[in-house]
């Protein structure tokens, strides 16, 4: 939600566990270049997937510092 990346929630789900894998499979953060590859198969009919690229960038770096 601080990145505004809520949506409607049809493709809420789908995109949590896709972003939760991409960003678990990664040894390092990710470049925007990367999660825009990475989520692609998640389809949002919403947004432009600004705020989800923040989010999931966001929760990579959390994840990768508490490593």
């Amino acid at each position: 939600s601080e990145c505004r990346a809520l949506q409607c929630g049809f493709c809420t789900p789908g995109m949590l566990m896709t972003a939760i894998d991409l960003v678990n499979a990664a040894r390092a953060p990710l470049t925007d270049k990367q999660i825009r590859i990475g989520m692609s198969a998640a389809i949002c009919r919403c947004t432009g997937y600004e705020g989800i690229v923040k989010a999931v960038a966001a929760y990579a770096r959390q994840v990768h510092e508490d490593a």
